[in-house]
C-alpha cells in the first residue's frame, strides 16, 4: 500500500478491558505492539492516535467517562473535527 498523503491513524483502545483482561494498546503480536506492528507496516507518512485510559504515544482520553463505546467515537470526532475528514468501515 502506497501512502502519498500524512495519514492520521485512531486506536480505540479505551474501556474496562474486560474481555481482554489488560488495555488493548498494549496487545502484543510476535513480541511487538499492535501500534509497532502499524508503523512497520505503514512505514512513514502517518501519525498514530490512541483514545486509551492510559498515556501511550498520542493519547486521547475520553472526554466523558463512563458511558461506553460512544465516548470514544464522540472524542475522536470532537478532536479530529478540523483535522481531518472520517471513514468508518
Amino acid at each position: 500500500m502506497k501512502i502519498t498523503k500524512n495519514l492520521n491513524i485512531i486506536i480505540l483502545a479505551n474501556g474496562q478491558s474486560k474481555r481482554m483482561l489488560y488495555n488493548k494498546s498494549l496487545f502484543f503480536i510476535k513480541k511487538k505492539t499492535l501500534i509497532e506492528h502499524i508503523k512497520i507496516f505503514f512505514k512513514k507518512n502517518i501519525k498514530i492516535y490512541v483514545n486509551s485510559n492510559i498515556k501511550i504515544y498520542n493519547n486521547i482520553p475520553d472526554l466523558i467517562k463512563n458511558i461506553g463505546p460512544i465516548s470514544a467515537l464522540y472524542t475522536v470526532i470532537k478532536y479530529f473535527k478540523k483535522k481531518t475528514y472520517y471513514y468508518f468501515q
